[in-house]
């Protein structure tokens, strides 16, 4: 059992919700800086939008919420099994490792199903993009990205980002057309926070990305494969401690090849504490904040398109608190 302190969560506090705190006051609970720009003195940790007339929510009068980062603790457990972000939390949000497209609303399963019929076409996109060389927007020598990050990388990683922190990227559209309309007709893309990401994800050949958890639960990651690496030998650098037998099905099923000699498969991804398996073409829907960790030891690449969403617990009003928070520590930060 480990202590420990000087974590944060996100305390949303309302008149219609309750996020560990609901309507009572918090004063004696002060804002932290979680290198987000906030800072114990600035009132731009606090950020209030205005909702008026009934409208979905049945307010019938005007209303505030307001969302800010607290200090607080955080009670760790050993073993990977357990939701655990690294920087803060909102309290009672549903937790689980797997998510499928029905535990989504509606509008936002038959978004999805759209993202998923254009794989083909997203796939001659990302095709066109390597014939043209077009860099990767992701590097590890990027001073921007969270400190100790890149030291969970082994081998090569590539993005060619949608959405990256938030921020659409003006590039994007102009390369792949279909796959940039297919995501932007997706309700409840996570934009306008900086743990917002929609990227071509390229896990190269002999590559892997160490065990680690996202840096809040506000999200649900989706993976879509385009391309799954099939039968092939592992090269010469072959994988981790063991011999590599061959590899993946083209459908990306584990089956008896695709494995390596300890059972582990050769292309794949473990999340709190269970391996899990993609399917070409099809979306698989994870929370990110628990434990998980990806390989690739085959001699090819691993191609998926890679996006995040709202937590769906999360009320409109309160993402756009949520928004809003962030966007004021953004502009603090640019005039400090």
């Amino acid at each position: 059992l480990v202590l420990a302190f000087n974590t944060a969560s996100l305390s949303i506090q309302s008149p219609t919700t309750d996020r560990g705190g609901g309507r009572k006051k918090t004063s004696s609970a002060e804002p932290v800086d979680q290198g987000l720009g906030f800072t114990r003195s600035r009132s731009s940790v606090r950020a209030k939008t205005e909702l008026s007339g009934p409208g979905e929510y049945g307010l019938d009068a005007l209303a505030f919420v307001m969302a800010r980062i607290v200090q607080s603790a955080l009670c760790v457990v050993g073993g990977n099994t357990r939701q655990r972000p690294s920087l803060f939390y909102v309290p009672s949000l549903r937790a689980s490792p797997l998510w499928s497209l029905t535990d989504l609303p509606e509008a936002q399963q038959r978004g999805l199903r759209a993202l998923q019929a254009q794989s083909e076409a997203m796939l001659v996109e990302y095709d066109a993009l390597q014939a043209r060389q077009v860099p990767s927007d992701y590097s590890t020598k990027d001073t921007t990205r969270q400190e100790g990050e890149h030291k969970l990388h082994e081998g090569s990683w590539d993005w060619f980002s949608f959405m990256k922190k938030g921020e659409r990227q003006v590039d994007f559209a102009a390369h792949c057309p279909v796959t940039s309309a297919a995501l932007e007709a997706v309700p409840g893309i996570m934009t306008d926070s900086p743990f917002g990401f929609a990227f071509f994800s390229t896990l190269h050949s002999h590559s892997n990305i160490a065990a680690h958890t996202a840096p809040c639960n506000l999200r649900v990651r989706c993976h879509l494969p385009l391309r799954l690496p099939t039968h092939d030998s592992p090269g010469e650098s072959g994988g981790p401690p063991g011999s590599p037998e061959d590899f993946g099905g083209p459908d990306g099923s584990p089956g008896e090849s695709g494995r390596l000699s300890g059972g582990q498969a050769a292309c794949g991804m473990e999340l709190a504490g269970r391996e899990v398996h993609w399917r070409q073409n099809e979306l698989l829907l994870f929370d990110d904040s628990y434990e998980h960790s990806v390989w690739n030891w085959t001699s090819s690449p691993r191609v998926m398109l890679l996006l995040d969403l709202w937590h769906p617990g999360l009320s409109a009003p309160e993402r756009g608190e949520i928004e809003a928070m962030f966007k004021k520590a953004h502009a603090a930060r640019a005039t400090a």
